[in-house]
């Protein structure tokens, strides 16, 4: 799978026209309005709304008292990988974004997966996420949290037994990763609180490569 990838010093190569680079400066932009809105520690009950985090970054933070089912940041020691994966008619998918306890992007990708049903492309989005997670300058140094809506395929990275043994060689990518990140927790969210992975797992599923990027 081929793959287009950016990091702060290819920023503003030969893609500044191109779709990625217009997401990745709406990205700065939402990053930078979340920061300026006093997303720090001074709110610690702050939840931050995906959908709207999306188009509308202000309308973004509520009070965790009001808002139970949305993505919620991790602890200052961890940062948190949202994954999805998805199937749309005879295309799959797999997208996940990275961000710190101040809900500020820290990694994204998204691009085309084998077409073997959802929940072999949310295992290629862990998969992937994994591997992301190496190439950013948090890797070491924040504990890592896994958020998928699959229970199925978290059950599977649980349960040895409960594999099919027909994506074997995937499940070892994923275990030898894992074993390079010690610490790595994987959580069952319900899809409100995964929307933006979901997001990004349908429109991976319209690209012919992967696209990801980390700043």
């Amino acid at each position: 799978m081929d793959s287009t990838i950016f990091d702060k010093s290819s920023l503003f190569g030969t893609l500044e026209a191109s779709f990625e680079y217009r997401l990745f400066l709406r990205f700065q932009l939402l990053n930078y309005n979340v920061i300026h809105h006093g997303s720090s520690s001074e709110n610690k009950d702050l939840v931050l709304i995906d959908g709207d985090w999306w188009t509308h970054p202000k309308l973004s933070l509520a009070s965790s008292s009001n808002v139970v089912t949305e993505w919620t940041p991790p602890d200052e020691e961890a940062v948190k990988f949202n994954v999805d994966g998805s199937v749309l008619l005879n295309r799959a998918g797999c997208g996940g974004l990275l961000r710190n306890h101040k809900g500020e992007v820290i990694a994204i990708f998204y691009g085309p997966a084998e077409c073997f049903g959802a929940d072999y492309s949310e295992l290629v989005a862990i998969k992937m996420a994994l591997n992301l997670i190496k190439e950013t300058n948090v890797f070491g140094k924040a504990r890592l949290v896994i958020e998928s809506d699959s229970q199925i395929v978290l059950n599977w990275l649980q349960n040895f037994s409960a594999r099919p043994w027909k994506w074997w060689s995937l499940f070892e990518e994923i275990d030898r990763s894992l074993k390079e990140i010690p610490g790595t927790v994987t959580v069952f969210v319900p899809r409100a609180r995964n929307s933006f992975a979901d997001y990004l797992a349908k429109s991976g599923a319209k690209r012919n490569e992967l696209f990801k990027a980390h700043w």
